[in-house]
Parts: C-alpha cells; structure tokens; sequence
C-alpha cells in the first residue's frame, strides 16, 4: 500500500516529502528510501523536495508511544550523526530540508549553532528548519535567520491566531510550512476506525487535553466546511492555509490514495470571499 500511496504522490504533482527520523519506531526512513528509487527513475531526484527531522530519540507511531516523554538529543554530534543516517536510510545523497524536531531556545548551544551553518556550507543539507508550536521559539527563531531558513508550525483554519507570527516569520525572511493543517482531524467531520494507524491517530486526537482543547476550538470551523459545497472539507481546510501568502508549502500523512489525490485538488484552489469570511468569523 504504501509504494501505491508514493506512487499517487508522483502522479498528483507533489514534489515535497517530509519524513522523520524517528517516524514509524525508526522504520520510516529506510522503508521510503527503499520505495524512491523506482520513483526516482520516473522524476529525478533533483525535482524532490526531501525533509526529514531529528532530535528526537523516542520512536514514535504507536499507541503506548503516545504518553511516553520524549527524549531528546541536540548535541552537535547527534544531529550530524542522524543526518548522515537519514540520508543513506532516504539513500537520496543530501537532504533539502533538515528540521530540529521540538527544537526549543533552552536547547541552543553555540556549538549547535555553528554546526549548523557549516552542514548547510557543505550541502549535505540544503536548508535547516525547527518543527515548534510554541510562539515564543518562532520569535527566536526570526532573531537566528543566519542559522535557520524555515519553521514548520501547527496552522490550520482553527488556529488563526497563528497568522499574526507566521507573517513576522515571512517578513524575517523565514519560510513557513503548515502542518496540522486539519487540527488532527478535527476540523473534519467523525470518521469511522478501519486501521490500526486509524485508532493511533483517534487516540492522539482524543485522549490527551491538549488535543481536546484543539477539538474544542475546532468545533465552529468543523460545522462550516462540513456545510459548504465548494470543495470536501479536508480541501477546503487545505485552500484557507494555502490562501494565506506567507505560507511556502503545506504537510499531511496519508495511508490512502484517494486521500493523497483529494488533498492535492487543494493546491491552487481559492475559496469564495463568502467561505473565508465565514471561517474567519467562527
């Protein structure tokens, strides 16, 4: 399934994988290199976007994962030593972006720092970017443009207020991708559990507070797209983000072909003036 999955990636036109390196108990990288390269042989490797994340040593993807405190490592050791086993484990040769996964401002050293701006000199990697959702690592972030290039944020229709940093990380001349960009689903309407993979997403959406707080401000987004007609609601959610110009690109996980071909509709897609008023007065 999951090289069908690849497989309609390439044909919808999408050009940008993001990965981790502890995605999947570990298993994710080597599983998506071994399934690029017929890939690569239909669209170069040149023409891909390829990003994966480091920092953090605790698998992730399964169930009793969920309420495991993370462990992480940011010494300048681990994340060169990670990088260069993302990229055999991607067998790509270099990576376009690398982000500092639940990177924050207490973990900077200027060991760190340096490093970083070297492995970018030396292009093992392209670009170095933090996946944070806290504001205040986004404003330090801004202040750093020497050392980083993007941030990868939580921003979806129900966080709104997120629109505010997102344009002061544009105007620092950071780039800015979207994920959660359906609230952990909770911008969509209830769907039915057919999968292991679909109970793992239910709980993490579900059991933790922070998670129910997000259903809960979701709530009035989730009644408009489930009315509206212009788009499904997943496209739609998809369109508010992409509207925004501030944002470079935005991220999703997908089991599913139909999935991966009704998100990508979205891309180039506008709402109506009455949809976004709308969603911006919920």
């Amino acid at each position: 399934m999951a090289g069908k999955v690849l497989q309609a990636v390439a044909d919808a036109g999408i050009r940008f994988i993001d990965t981790g390196r502890n995605y999947s108990g570990f298993h994710a990288e080597p599983r998506l290199g071994r399934l690029l390269q017929p890939i690569f042989r239909q669209v170069p490797r040149d023409q891909w976007i390829l990003s994966s994340k480091g920092g953090t040593l605790t698998p992730a993807g399964s169930l009793s994962n969920l309420w495991t405190r993370e462990r992480k490592d940011f010494s300048l050791a681990n994340i060169q030593a990670g990088i260069e086993q993302s990229i055999a484990n991607l067998q790509c040769g270099y990576l376009d972006l690398y982000f500092l996964h639940g990177f924050t401002q207490a973990d900077a050293s200027d060991e760190l720092l340096r490093g970083l701006q070297n492995l970018r000199a030396n292009s093992r990697v392209r670009a170095i970017g933090v996946n944070t959702h806290t504001e205040a690592d986004m404003q330090w972030l801004c202040a750093h443009r020497d050392v980083f290039d993007v941030a990868l944020i939580d921003y979806s229709p129900a966080a709104r207020h997120r629109e505010a940093i997102i344009a002061q990380m544009h105007q620092a001349g950071l780039g800015v991708i979207a994920g959660t960009v359906l609230a952990q689903g909770h911008v969509l309407p209830p769907r039915r559990v057919r999968s292991q993979k679909d109970l793992w997403y239910l709980a993490r959406a579900s059991l933790k507070p922070s998670a129910r707080r997000l259903s809960e401000a979701a709530g009035p987004v989730r009644e408009i797209l489930s009315a509206q007609s212009e788009m499904t609601p997943a496209q739609a959610a998809f369109a508010y983000v992409l509207e925004n110009a501030a944002i470079s690109s935005a991220v999703f996980g997908s089991a599913d072909v139909a999935h991966v071909r009704e998100i990508a509709y979205a891309s180039g897609k506008q709402l109506s003036p009455e949809l976004m008023a709308a969603i911006r007065r919920s």
